[in-house]
């Protein structure tokens, strides 16, 4: 009898692991995927480590690069995110995440006279409806999140001529019933816009502060707010 309880626990465990490494390796592939469909560029993970029995877990060194012609790595990167899901919506065609904190995102914006480099990636996730909306989605499955928490986040300004990069805090954003009508490339299009959309809201000191050390490049980040904070 021991034996047989010890191969029963054994095969529980196997089965447990089998069924965590399935849903982290979706969670991973779908943000990759997703991501990189909705912003036009690379989007990376390194790790995700998700239970599919509490719903609770996290995303490691989530990575938005940078459109082709722009200088930096990444256009965003965040170390932690953290997230809860409920577990019973896996098996239904709408999974249900109920809180995604998304903690200390580091964004650059290349400033230029095309919007920069988060002109354009926001350009791509704003696009028209039918390219947004389920995209590339063959599953069925769609991904609402209840409430999106971004804090402890920086923004740092960049432009030509400008020898070092200007530095703003992000304010803290809370997002309510993010993906609703959609499908995961939406749901992430939704996060990400309104990460970027606040990033150049808090950038917005950017042209005054740049002009004291040179106006023509003041002139320009002021006349970029214009035309991105849309």
């Amino acid at each position: 009898m021991r034996v047989l309880l010890l191969v029963l626990a054994a095969a529980a465990g196997l089965a447990a692991l089998k069924a965590a490494s399935r849903l982290n390796g979706a969670l991973l592939h779908a943000v990759e995927h997703y991501g990189s469909l909705a912003t036009g560029t690379k989007v990376t993970v390194r790790g995700v480590s998700v239970s599919p029995w509490t719903g609770s877990g996290r995303l490691r060194g989530l990575e938005v690069g940078n459109p082709v012609g722009y200088s930096k790595a990444h256009a965003l990167r965040v170390e932690d995110i953290r997230v809860r899901l409920s577990p019973a919506s896996l098996l239904t065609h709408e999974v249900v995440v109920r809180e995604v904190v998304i903690d200390g995102p580091d964004v650059n914006w290349e400033a230029d006279v095309g919007g920069g480099n988060l002109g354009r990636i926001r350009k791509a996730l704003e696009g028209p409806p039918s390219k947004r909306k389920g995209a590339g989605e063959s599953s069925g499955k769609r991904v609402v999140i209840e409430r999106v928490t971004v804090r402890n986040g920086q923004v740092r300004v960049s432009a030509l001529g400008v020898e070092k990069p200007w530095s703003f805090s992000l304010p803290e954003l809370n997002l309510r019933d993010i993906g609703k009508g959609g499908g995961t490339r939406e749901a992430v299009s939704q996060v990400l816009n309104a990460i970027f959309r606040a990033a150049i809201d808090a950038g917005g000191g950017a042209g005054g502060v740049l002009r004291s050390a040179t106006k023509s490049v003041g002139d320009t980040i002021g006349g970029l707010l214009k035309k991105v904070k849309r």
